[in-house]
């Protein structure tokens, strides 16, 4: 009997930590340089807004968002708003009420893999990705991890 208790707990337990995206309202956990933030706003009709400000600029890029297993993934409408700031996919890894930069995705790092010589000795993906991710914090040269946070949920009933 213990061990069925012990089974539903575990179940419960993976269940409430999995790795859902709720649509709403994400900010940068830190403006870059002390200035320059973001927020993405993920709509329950599959629409994503990214603003960009700082230093007197406020922009919005717009496109669609959707999520393959633990990334989300954010394409970019750059035919109806050609002058948006983002114009590439865009892929962030989903942890709970974060979404992590991902700088080099699998297939970014096969290409790299083909392109190197052999002589070239390449870090695993996991640590490249580690080292490429950081952003200046302030402008005194302090190199923080920047992420997107939720601040706000959409409720899509």
């Amino acid at each position: 009997m213990h061990r069925v208790a012990l089974g539903l707990t575990i179940i419960c337990l993976l269940l409430a930590c999995s790795n859902k995206l709720i649509p709403g309202e994400y900010h940068t956990n830190f403006p870059t340089y002390g200035m320059f933030g973001k927020t993405l706003t993920l709509d329950c009709d599959s629409s994503a807004i990214m603003n960009f400000q700082g230093d007197l600029m406020n922009d919005n890029s717009y496109g669609q968002w959707k999520t393959i297993e633990d990334t989300l993934v954010i394409t970019f409408d750059t035919l109806n708003y050609p002058t948006s700031r983002y114009k590439n996919n865009l892929s962030l890894l989903i942890k709970g009420k974060k979404l992590l930069n991902v700088p080099f995705s699998k297939e970014k790092y096969m290409e790299l893999e083909l392109i190197a010589s052999d002589s070239i000795d390449i870090p695993s993906l996991k640590s490249l990705n580690r080292k490429a991710d950081k952003n200046m914090k302030y402008h005194y040269g302090k190199m923080k991890r920047q992420y997107f946070i939720r601040i706000e949920s959409s409720d899509c009933e």
